[in-house]
């Protein structure tokens, strides 16, 4: 066989494959399998229940507060943190939260992080994070419909939730990745400016908005689209692991050492604190149960 002929068939075989790729997702989508009915216009109030639920909820408008609020959560955690995110950006605020969550699972609390298989954002050298997210004892990773390059139709099908539950106590969702992007405290010509709600399960209830986050959290978990992200880990990404976590450690404990504080407690409710419930958990969330 020539080096020409060979050229070709090489050349034959990208046209098909991009072919197949232009096919499958994109062409595809325009001949769906099933076609549902017209949506009906939906009525707010029809998702309000009777009775006033004992959640408490803030909207969290100022990018950095709302970084303040993630790490404190994860600061205070007692039992177990579930993450549910489409990306993990650049920056410090990213370094302290992963620096936090490293902390916390350091001193035993039981962590699941889900990210997005395709535009998690920690790659290059970043993805040393991702090995010490999986090499740790306390800590499970897995990605939602990561990349196969031959099922290109998954491609479309991205993670775009940004959730964070604790305890099934606190919950925070909204439009924010983890990043300097969204988070910083000097916001650069790129910054993101968009809105979070964190939300307090202050009783425990059943009828918690925070309990249906937990259930959808547990579902996208044990969805058939997930994946383990390492199912094994080699000994040269472990030592990679433990390299990524030195360096998110040494960030969260500058952070620590700085005069200012990450942001007040989330649990002051528990202790009475009125001055706390007048100004940081001022709006009542309505159960949807009745």
């Amino acid at each position: 066989m020539t080096g020409n002929m060979l050229i070709n068939i090489l050349i034959m075989i990208v046209v098909l494959y991009f072919i197949y790729v232009f096919v499958t997702a994109v062409v595809l989508f325009y001949f769906p399998l099933h076609k549902g009915k017209d949506l009906k216009v939906m009525n707010t109030e029809s998702f309000y229940g009777k009775k006033e639920s004992t959640d408490r909820v803030m909207l969290l408008e100022n990018g950095y507060f709302s970084g303040l609020v993630r790490m404190q959560m994860i600061q205070e955690a007692r039992h177990t943190i579930d993450i549910a995110y489409f990306s993990i950006g650049k920056g410090r605020s990213s370094d302290l939260l992963m620096g936090a969550l490293f902390e916390a699972a350091d001193r035993g609390i039981r962590i699941r992080v889900l990210l997005d298989g395709i535009s998690h954002g920690l790659k290059g050298k970043r993805k040393n994070v991702l090995y010490a997210l999986a090499f740790h004892n306390n800590i499970e990773l897995k990605y939602y419909e990561p990349f196969t390059i031959f099922k290109p139709w998954t491609w479309h099908n991205r993670l775009h939730d940004k959730i964070i539950v604790v305890d099934g106590q606190l919950g925070i969702s909204g439009g924010r990745n983890i990043g300097d992007k969204y988070l910083a405290s000097q916001p650069d010509k790129n910054f993101v400016y968009d809105r979070d709600v964190l939300i307090y399960n202050t009783k425990q209830e059943s009828n918690s908005v925070i309990l249906s986050m937990e259930k959808y959290v547990e579902k996208l978990w044990n969805h058939s689209y997930t994946r383990k992200a390492f199912p094994k880990l080699k000994k040269t990404k472990q030592f990679r692991g433990l390299s990524g976590k030195k360096i998110v450690d040494r960030s969260i404990r500058r952070g620590q050492k700085s005069k200012r504080t990450f942001c007040p407690s989330l649990y002051c409710m528990e202790r009475g604190n009125d001055a706390y419930k007048k100004d940081f958990f001022y709006y009542k969330s309505y159960s949807t149960n009745e």
